[in-house]
């Protein structure tokens, strides 16, 4: 039960960050990949990546979650549909790094954290600008590069040590109450 109200929670706080935005271009600048940093903190892999597709399937149902307040089918199968696609395996790669950092005392925790954030970051940057390309008649990549990745770089560094510094306090702070107890790290 303990673990299906975690997964539940981590969702909820999707549903409610997620949409908030600033809209810079065809891709806005949300709170959507922070707020899965964070998740990644809290839950082990598997059930990270419960907790988003259920708000991916939230949305896809019309539930206004996704960046701009903005639901539905359409929203994932436009033109941006390839980031939101890509939140799985950025959550998933997250929180395995999260845990590894745990269960590696030898390697600062802030370096396993830090890569597994940026690998995760690229594989959502691939699968979205790749989508983005696809989709969007007459993109070449480099013109997809300039509008979807680049502009979004300084923004997602600043997620990432955001994420790094608020997620492992949350995490200690979790620890101390006893919330995490019956998560594997």
């Amino acid at each position: 039960m303990l673990r299906l109200t975690q997964i539940a929670l981590m969702t909820a706080l999707l549903c409610v960050l997620c949409p908030v935005s600033v809209p810079v271009g065809p891709v806005p600048v949300s709170l959507g990949v922070f707020v899965l940093y964070l998740v990644s903190f809290v839950l082990p892999p598997s059930q990270a990546v419960t907790a988003c597709l259920v708000y991916l399937l939230l949305g896809c149902a019309g539930l206004p979650v996704f960046a701009g307040y903005a639901a539905g089918l359409t929203r994932v199968l436009g033109p941006t549909g390839g980031y939101l696609a890509g939140y799985l395996p950025l959550v998933l790669i997250c929180a395995i790094g999260v845990r590894s950092s745990f269960k590696h005392p030898r390697i600062p925790r802030v370096l396993i954290q830090s890569a597994a954030m940026l690998l995760g970051l690229l594989l959502l940057y691939v699968l979205g600008t790749a989508w983005f390309v696809v989709s969007t008649e007459g993109m070449t990549v480099s013109a997809a590069l300039s509008v979807c990745v680049f502009p979004f770089l300084p923004f997602d560094l600043l997620k990432i040590a955001a994420a790094i510094v608020a997620g492992n306090a949350l995490h200690t702070a979790l620890l101390r109450t006893g919330i995490l107890q019956n998560v594997q790290l």
